[in-house]
């Protein structure tokens, strides 16, 4: 089921005349003001009213010289002269034989409310008497039978549609008509000179169209003479009609054209005679009529004219304000449309609204079940937009239970509108400052263009009701993001009975393209309405202030350049006081340093300073962190004292200020800040800047606010000078003292460089080639080409240690510094030695002599004795050594004789192997082979006579223990090894140690070998 509310709108309006009776006879003089009204208008019998109670409403009684009400119409002063029609009916019982009546065109123009309908309270007229030799006469005592106001249709040819007739009714088609007893006309006022008249108001209740032309007629009722006549209008015609006649009497029986101003009373400026061919007349009254409604109900189709809203709260009931049932387009008929089961999936055609009221049941009006979307049945979810404004993913029948507005798609897709996008839901709001967005918003006010003011779009509502008598002030100024548009109606009436438009803007708050404000004058406790929308359909979202500022109240600058508003009595000389306006879009006279070029000079200490009325001429860019985007700003030149680093702080200041600095002091500035801050002093603070400077130089300082704050504070300035800052490294730096104390220096006083560095310099270790240390300063060491560290000593010794051999007790070598191959139990061999060859004595073992014989040495004497050596360690019984061969002897007895010479010849006839020991005896040339070439070398042998075979000898000599030719200091280490290892007797390794020849191995030799190298004894 939908709600019926969104079923029917207000309908445009056009002129569908209520039609009075054709006899129309009007009330009797003296009686109440009312319409003459046809007895089938829909007005006759409606609910709530009696039958001719929309015309019988009370009249107004003027007061004064202004007539209640706005102007309506505006149809020009009476002209001073002749020339103007009569108007008149006789008073006698009808048929009434004297008819003379003149009619004028009218409209009453609306582009707020264009479709709603207007009520005239007052008609004011100018009328000047005939006097045919009567008393002088004046409307209240001559038109004894009241006046007749008459309104017509525009016919064809632009006539009035009716005219008057004897019978005291009319013929043709007639709006309204009127009879306004005599006792009831008000303000007779006397005009004129050459042709006095006089100036009538007479109180009426009418009910029109706006936007529409009529035909007006006044006629007063009265016995002649004297004659009535209408003044002509000072105002030449508006359009090409002109005001008409009607007089039977001289043979005019048809409304004819208004011949004009005879010319009689021609004065400077007056028009020529014949070009003043209108009426004199005004209209006020209500342009706006909220008190009277048309309501339609959706069911019967039946329309009932109703004074309240209330009055139309029945079942389907839909109330249009400000208009009655006739003037209803389209006129108010049964609604029907498709009904959907979207349960059952079955939709039926030409349903009345109020036979598809079920739960499960979707009513679309003025369609057909193939043209429902979604089809119907299809429960697929879809975007709900929910009254409230949110938005949430429903069936379409499940959102139009909710008074949902279902759209294809989901939520995430899908922009609501906002709550208050309908101006019947409306937000009332109060002074102050108020978020708003139109995204999503749709259009329901009016185009209601006009100066200022452009076609507003996507609008939203707000009611506020004035909590002053002043000027109010609506912006938007502050944080809207689109080209807005701003309008305001009196009272708080919605389309189509919008109020008069008070005030409308487009870009008043001076950025082409941008946000709106406006100022109004307002009374306390009236309500008016807010609309916000965009220009060409844009959409967006900002902020909303409203202030309201009381009568006699406004914006008063202080001699200080502060504003506040107050009452006039309270703003004295010198300050200036502007009434009805705020402080925040007042110029107060701004500080003598508001524009760059006007920039005051600024110098060490404490200067006051203000930013009130201060206006914005700096870069509008925003920098980087942390400086903010600075407005309302003033501006200092700042020339420095020192070399040095200057300071500046504006923490004493009483708004949220923002500074920035600018290397040299032209303007305007073209470079980015050199420093800039927004709240160095402290968290949301005020700024604090440091920068480094140099003596003489001037920097351009510049003060201002955020987002617009404006106030007083002081600015600090200090510049603190350079100088030497010596470190304990001995370094210098050139640093402000502060810096140096941070960084643990010392200062050495303002303006003292670091060229020559006169700082003291520190010692530490200086490694220099060989692993030798000194404690020495740093120049000291780089003149001996050594490696500086500072602070360092030389206990224990730091530096790198020369490498050497390393001889180890197992006779290996290694290249190390001599404390490593200490620790180690090596004995070092000295700086820069090395292991190849290897210098380290081996450990002794079996040595192979060439006699066969074997002897317990190092490898160092066996090679010595030309024996080889079987390895460290070995012993001699576990070892055989070969034995001596001796060429030629073949018998083995150690002699070469003729006893060998068989064997011989047999080993040639038959060689042996040579792993055979005859080999080696047979090979007598020793060429490794065994053939006839030895019996002649054996032959060579035994032909000086018989030979032996020398035994083989091992050479010792005593104390050259590591058998190198030489007794040295080498011979040390290895005459200790072999005292230890008690080698056997008649080994060599005893021979050498034996150093005093007793064929034993004790401490009487250790002090032979001692003698032997004081001595510097040498090996034979």
């Amino acid at each position: 089921m939908v709600a019926f509310a969104c079923l029917l709108g207000s309908p445009a309006l056009t002129l569908s005349q209520i039609k009075p009776n054709s006899q129309g006879n009007p009330a009797a003089a003296g009686g109440p003001s009312q319409f003459s009204t046809p007895q089938n208008s829909p007005v006759s019998g409606e609910k709530g009213i009696a039958a001719d109670a929309v015309w019988r409403e009370m009249p107004v009684r003027l007061r004064g010289n202004t007539p209640p009400g706005e102007l309506l119409f505006d149809n020009g002063a009476p002209i001073d002269d002749f020339g103007n029609p009569a108007s008149q009916w006789s008073e006698a019982l009808p048929p009434w034989k004297f008819i003379a009546a003149a009619a004028d065109d009218f409209s009453i123009t609306d582009a707020v409310s264009p479709d709603t309908i207007a009520r005239i309270s007052t008609v004011r007229v100018a009328f000047h008497f005939f006097q045919s030799g009567a008393p002088a006469a004046i409307p209240t005592t001559t038109w004894t039978g009241g006046v007749y106001v008459t309104i017509y249709e525009n016919a064809i040819g632009n006539i009035p549609s009716g005219q008057p007739n004897e019978m005291g009714g009319h013929t043709g088609t007639v709006v309204a008509s009127q009879l306004v007893p005599m006792a009831e006309l008000e303000n007779q006022t006397l005009v004129n000179s050459c042709r006095p008249a006089y100036v009538v108001d007479i109180p009426v209740n009418l009910l029109v169209a706006k936007n529409h032309t009529y035909w007006i007629s006044v006629v007063p009722r009265h016995h002649a003479p004297p004659q009535s006549a209408w003044m002509l209008s000072a105002d030449l015609p508006f359009d090409v009609s002109m005001s008409k006649v009607y007089f039977p009497a001289v043979n005019i029986n048809s409304w004819t054209n208004n011949p004009g101003n005879l010319g009689f009373c021609a004065a400077p400026g007056a028009p020529a005679a014949g070009e003043a061919r209108e009426l004199s007349f005004q209209l006020y009254g209500q342009k706006t009529v909220t008190d009277v409604g048309a309501c339609c109900n959706a069911q019967t189709g039946v329309c009932t004219t109703v004074s309240s809203v209330t009055q139309c709260a029945g079942p389907f009931d839909v109330f249009h304000i400000g208009t009655i049932c006739s003037l209803l387009n389209p006129p108010c008929a049964p609604v029907i449309g498709a009904c959907c089961n979207d349960t059952t999936a079955v939709c039926t055609d030409n349903v009345g609204i109020a036979d598809c009221q079920d739960l499960d049941e979707r009513f679309v009006p003025d369609t057909l079940c193939a043209n429902l979307v979604p089809p119907c049945g299809d429960t697929t979810p879809g975007a709900c937009c929910k009254p409230d404004g949110t938005c949430e993913d429903l069936s379409i029948l499940d959102c139009e239970n909710m008074n949902g507005v279902w759209t294809a798609g989901t939520c995430a897709a899908v922009q609501c509108p906002p709550v208050n996008d309908s101006c019947q839901f409306k937000l009332t709001i109060t002074s102050g400052f108020l978020p708003f967005s139109t995204l999503g918003a749709t259009t329901d006010g009016p185009p209601d263009a006009g100066p200022g003011c452009p076609v507003i779009t996507n609008d939203i509502w707000y009611s506020y009701t004035a909590e002053c008598t002043g000027t109010l002030h609506i912006s938007l100024c502050d944080g809207t993001n689109f080209n807005s548009a701003l309008a305001v109606y009196d009272s708080c009436f919605c389309p189509p009975v919008l109020g008069p438009r008070l005030a409308c803007n487009d870009d008043g708050c001076m950025t082409p393209g941008g946000a709106s404000k406006v100022s109004l004058p307002v009374t306390m406790g009236n309500c008016y309405l807010l609309r916000i929308g965009g220009v060409a359909g844009a959409t967006g979202s900002g902020n909303l202030k409203i202030d309201c500022v009381p009568a006699g109240h406004g914006a008063c600058c202080h001699a200080d350049h502060t504003c506040e508003v107050l009452p006039a009595a309270a703003c004295i000389a010198p300050d200036v006081f502007t009434p009805g306006e705020l402080c925040s879009p007042i110029t107060c006279p701004p500080p003598e340093n508001d524009p760059c070029a006007g920039a005051l000079t600024l110098g060490e200490g404490v200067t006051p300073f203000v930013t009130n009325s201060a206006s914005t001429d700096g870069p509008a860019d925003t920098p980087d962190p942390p400086c903010a985007l600075i407005t309302n700003d003033v501006w200092y030149n700042y020339v420095a004292t020192c070399d040095g680093e200057v300071t500046i702080d504006l923490c004493g200041a009483n708004f949220n200020a923002a500074m920035a600095v600018y290397d040299g002091c032209a303007c305007p500035v073209g470079a980015a800040p050199i420093t800039c801050d927004n709240d160095g002093c402290s968290p949301n603070g005020a700024p604090l800047v440091t920068f480094p400077v140099e003596a003489g130089n001037c920097y351009l300082v510049r003060i201002g606010g955020v987002n617009g704050e404006t106030g007083t504070g002081d600015i600090t300035v200090a510049c603190d000078p350079y100088g030497a800052c010596c470190f304990l490294d001995g370094h210098c730096e050139e640093l402000v003292e502060a810096d140096c104390i941070i960084a643990m220096g010392t200062f050495s006083g303002p303006a003292t460089t670091c060229t020559p560095n006169n700082c003291p310099q520190p010692t530490g270790s200086c490694c220099q080639a060989g692993g030798v240390c000194s404690v020495v300063t740093e120049a000291e060491c780089d003149g001996l080409s050594g490696v500086f560290t500072v602070g360092a000593t030389c206990s224990p010794n730091p530096c790198p240690q020369p490498l050497g051999a390393c001889c180890h007790p197992n006779g290996s070598c290694q290249e190390q510094t001599e404390i490593d191959c200490n620790g180690n139990g090596g004995t070092f061999q000295g700086p820069a030695t090395t292991c190849d060859p290897n210098p380290c004595l081996q450990p002794p073992g079996a040595c192979c002599l060439p006699d066969g014989s074997c002897q317990f040495l190092d490898s160092t004497a066996c090679s010595f004795a030309n024996g080889v050596f079987q390895g460290s360690g070995i012993l001699c019984q576990e070892v055989t050594c070969p034995q001596p061969c001796c060429p030629g002897d073949m018998q083995g007895d150690g002699d070469l004789d003729l006893i060998d010479l068989d064997p011989l010849i047999n080993a040639v006839l038959n060689p042996p192997l040579p792993a055979d020991p005859q080999f080696c005896r047979a090979d007598v040339n020793g060429d490794n082979a065994v053939d006839g070439l030895d019996l002649g070398a054996f032959t060579a042998l035994i032909l000086p006579g018989y030979a032996t075979c020398p035994p083989a000898s091992v050479f010792c000599c005593p104390g050259d223990c590591n058998s190198d030719g030489t007794i040295d200091g080498l011979d040390i280490n290895e005459f200790i090894i072999r005292l230890l290892a008690d080698p056997p007797l008649g080994s060599l390794e005893l021979c050498v140690a034996d150093v005093n020849e007793d064929d034993m191995l004790d401490l009487t030799d250790a002090d032979a070998l001692v003698t032997k190298l004081l001595a510097a004894d040498t090996c034979p």
